[in-house]
């Protein structure tokens, strides 16, 4: 692991389904409790993007440059500083649980940094996780692949291409 790699990472909590954000009527559905196993956050999408902006005031985010490949002079280089972002739906039935989401960077297989953690409470129908990844260290050409898990478990992938950029671009 390289001594220059730093991480930050974020969480937005719950805002998502505060009644000034709700613009819909949602009727109230009694549902049978389900063992904890049954139970689990669906994920709405993830991404990696180079920056992102969360507005607190319309519960909005706003990706921009999502990452799907980056050229560098040469190797071994520094990957840009890039925002991996996932959204999970939960139901009611959720609420107050705890859960784990983790990011996992691999290169040929081979894992290249420690895995990521962010822990949190179910407090609203919505919940969004931002991995900060900063100072990631490249060896080769070929793909990063960024996978996102659930208490454990792998729920999707995203796949970054990294290629040696031509004396001409």
């Amino acid at each position: 692991m390289s001594e220059s790699l730093s991480v930050a990472i974020a969480s937005a909590f719950g805002e998502v389904d505060r009644p000034e954000h709700q613009h819909r009527l949602w009727r109230e559905v009694k549902a049978t409790p389900q063992p904890r196993d049954e139970l689990m956050p669906k994920l709405e999408y993830f991404l990696a993007a180079e920056s992102i902006a969360d507005d607190k005031t319309s519960n909005l985010v706003s990706l921009f440059r999502v990452l799907e490949a980056f050229s560098v002079e040469k190797f071994p280089t520094t990957a840009p500083s890039f925002v991996a972002v996932s959204s999970w739906l939960l139901a009611e039935e959720e609420q107050g649980q705890d859960f784990q989401v983790a990011l996992n960077i691999y290169s040929e297989g081979t894992p290249i940094r420690p895995e990521l953690k962010v822990n949190f409470t179910a407090d609203g129908r919505r919940q969004r996780i931002y991995h900060y990844v900063q100072g990631l260290q490249l060896d080769h050409p070929g793909e990063l692949k960024l996978g996102v898990l659930l208490d454990g478990k792998q729920e999707a992938e995203h796949t970054v291409t990294v290629v040696l950029r031509e004396e001409d671009e």
